[in-house]
C-alpha cells in the first residue's frame, strides 16, 4: 500500500528539516574550529611579543651594565696612570705562560673546594675578598688607602646584610673594573689578545665538553657568592634576594670573566691608541648582542666570551685602522 499524499509530505519535511540541522551543525562546528584557530594564533602572538619584550629588556639592562663596566675600568686604569706617571704600562708585567698558570691552578683549587666542600662560608669568605680587592683599586682614586679599605669592607658588609640582586650588581661592576683595570695594565695588548682567544676556546670546551664550568656556576649561584652580573627578566626582579636566583630561572648571569677579559684588552691598548680601545668596547657590545640572538634562538645557557672576544678583536683591529 503506497503512502498517502500527507505522508510523503510529512517526511519529506523532516528529511529537509535534518538536512537543515546537519548543516547548522557543521557550520557551528566550522565556527567553532575558526574561533578556536583565531584564539591560539592570538595567544601565541601574545605570548611570542611578550618573550620578545623580555629579551629586550634583558638585552638593554646587559648592555647598560656591561657599557658602565668596561668605562669605568678605562676611567680607573687612566687615574692609576696619572697618578703614578705610567705611560704605557706596568714594568714586569704578567706574561701569557704566568696568567694561564696562575688560572690553571686557581681553577684546580675551586672545583676541588666544591668536590670537598658543601657549606657555604668559605664560598663566602672567597667572594668578598676577590669584590674588596677591586672595590679598593677603585675607591683609591678618591680616597687614601685606609679609608678606601674601609669603604670597601663597608660596602661587603653592606651587601651581605642586604644581599639583593641591584646591590650585588654595582658591587661587581666597581669591582670588575678595578681589577680589569689593574690587571691590564701588567699586560701588554699581545697577550691580552691571547688571552680572549685561549680563554674563548677553554670557555667553549669547559660548558660543553667537560661542563665543569656550569657546575662551578651553580655552585657559586647557590651559595650567593658567584661575581657575576645577574639580568633579572622584570625590572621588580632587581630587588630579589640573591637566595631566590636560579641559572635559566627568570635570571640571565653574565660571567665575571665575560666583564673582566675585555677590559684586558681595552685598558692594555688604551695609552697606545685610543681609537683601537673604544674600538675594543664597541666591537665586545656587538658580541654581546649577537651572543643574545644566538641565545634566544636556542634558548639555552651558551658560553658569552666567544662572541664577546670575537667582537673585541674586529673592534680592536677596526680602530688601529682609523
Amino acid at each position: 500500500m503506497e503512502p498517502s499524499l500527507p505522508d510523503k509530505k510529512e517526511k519529506y519535511q523532516k528529511r529537509k528539516r535534518s538536512l537543515c540541522l546537519g548543516n547548522e551543525q557543521n557550520q557551528e562546528s566550522s565556527q567553532s574550529q575558526y574561533v578556536k584557530k583565531v584564539m591560539s594564533e592570538k595567544t601565541q602572538k601574545r605570548e611570542n611579543m611578550k618573550s620578545n619584550s623580555i629579551h629586550l629588556r634583558l638585552l638593554t639592562h646587559t648592555i647598560v651594565l656591561f657599557s658602565l663596566a668596561q668605562i669605568l675600568a678605562l676611567i680607573v686604569a687612566d687615574r692609576i696612570r696619572t697618578l703614578n706617571e705610567m705611560s704605557v704600562t706596568l714594568t714586569g708585567g704578567i706574561s701569557l705562560s704566568m696568567f694561564l698558570a696562575y688560572f690553571a691552578i686557581g681553577t684546580i683549587l675551586v672545583l676541588l673546594l666544591i668536590k670537598l666542600y658543601h657549606g657555604q662560608a668559605l664560598y663566602r669568605i672567597l667572594f668578598f675578598l676577590g669584590l674588596c680587592s677591586g672595590l679598593v683599586t677603585v675607591f683609591q682614586m678618591v680616597f687614601p688607602l685606609p679609608i678606601s679599605l674601609f669603604v670597601s669592607i663597608t660596602f661587603c658588609v653592606g651587601l651581605a646584610l642586604l644581599p639583593i640582586i641591584w646591590v650585588h650588581n654595582i658591587a661587581i661592576i666597581i669591582s670588575s673594573a678595578g681589577i680589569g683595570a689593574l690587571l691590564g695594565m701588567q699586560i701588554s695588548w699581545t697577550v691580552a689578545a691571547w688571552l680572549l682567544l685561549i680563554l674563548s676556546a677553554y670557555d667553549v670546551v669547559a660548558v660543553y665538553v667537560t661542563g665543569h664550568m656550569v657546575h662551578m656556576a651553580r655552585a657559586f649561584i647557590a651559595r650567593q657568592a658567584s661575581f657575576a652580573l645577574i639580568i633579572p627578566e622584570s625590572w621588580y626582579g632587581l630587588y630579589e634576594q640573591l637566595g631566590d636566583v636560579r641559572p635559566s630561572g627568570g635570571f640571565l648571569v653574565l660571567g665575571g670573566g665575560d666583564l673582566i677579559l675585555p677590559m684586558f684588552l681595552s685598558v692594555a691598548i688604551a695609552p697606545i691608541n685610543s681609537n683601537a680601545s673604544i674600538g675594543v668596547i664597541v666591537g665586545s657590545l656587538v658580541g654581546l648582542l649577537l651572543n643574545h640572538i644566538v641565545l634566544m634562538r636556542w634558548q639555552r645557557p651558551i658560553p658569552a666570551l666567544p662572541m664577546i672576544a670575537v667582537g673585541c678583536l674586529f673592534g680592536f683591529l677596526v680602530g688601529l685602522g682609523m
